[in-house]
């Protein structure tokens, strides 16, 4: 995730890092977290882990970005409420969903859209069994393939759930085939964790997002 930030960091922008334990993490962990990155007089902040956000629902998600703002006094978000804003911005309702998660997450991860106001109308997940780590391993070619095949004709957006999965060098080429805006969990974030800290330059490149 941290070299997909840095790839869509403008000039100028700086991304400070730290690393937290457990899924999801305790608003402890969240708070001392947050106290690592104080002396870098942070614009932003946002918590990396879509599923972390998502699983106990729309309620912990509030509580995260709640804890974040109040330890820090800055903007915060997370990449399930930066795909929410996002998919918001493109106006986009009806949503085709590519993950690597089982089938218990999926479900979370509907439920999560569906009270957000969007109607879920395909989802397609990993078939194989992958650990944690073994989701990042993918090839930003196989997300294409399975994000690609998650997509149907009635949705107006794809969203790709996981900020583990590398997907910045296929955003554009599968926009183009599917004719369709595409979100990503890491593209989605940073969007809006640059939004938050009030710089909103455009990118070429990163799909339709990151140019409106």
């Amino acid at each position: 995730m941290d070299h997909e930030f840095w790839e869509m960091a403008p000039e100028g922008v700086s991304i400070f890092c730290t690393r937290l334990r457990g899924h999801p993490p305790t608003i402890e962990g969240i708070k001392n977290a947050a106290m690592d990155l104080a002396d870098c007089k942070l614009h932003s902040i946002l918590y990396g882990c879509t599923s972390g956000s998502f699983g106990p629902g729309p309620a912990w998600n509030d509580l995260l970005i709640k804890t974040m703002q109040e330890t820090l006094g800055i903007p915060a978000t997370t990449n399930s409420q930066a795909a929410v804003e996002a998919l918001k911005t493109l106006r986009s309702e009806k949503i085709a969903v590519s993950t690597p998660y089982d089938e218990e997450y999926n479900q979370k991860l509907k439920s999560f859209l569906e009270a957000k106001g969007f109607t879920v109308v395909n989802m397609k997940r990993t078939q194989e069994h992958l650990s944690d780590f073994g989701k990042f391993l993918l090839s930003p070619e196989q997300v294409y393939t399975q994000a690609k095949e998650a997509f149907v004709p009635e949705a107006d957006a794809l969203f790709i759930s996981c900020a583990g999965w590398r997907t910045l060098p296929i955003i554009e080429t599968l926009e183009n085939d599917i004719g369709a805006p595409v979100v990503s969990s890491v593209q989605a974030v940073m969007w809006h964790a640059l939004r938050l800290a009030g710089i909103n330059e455009k990118m070429e490149g990163r799909g339709k997002l990151l140019r409106i």
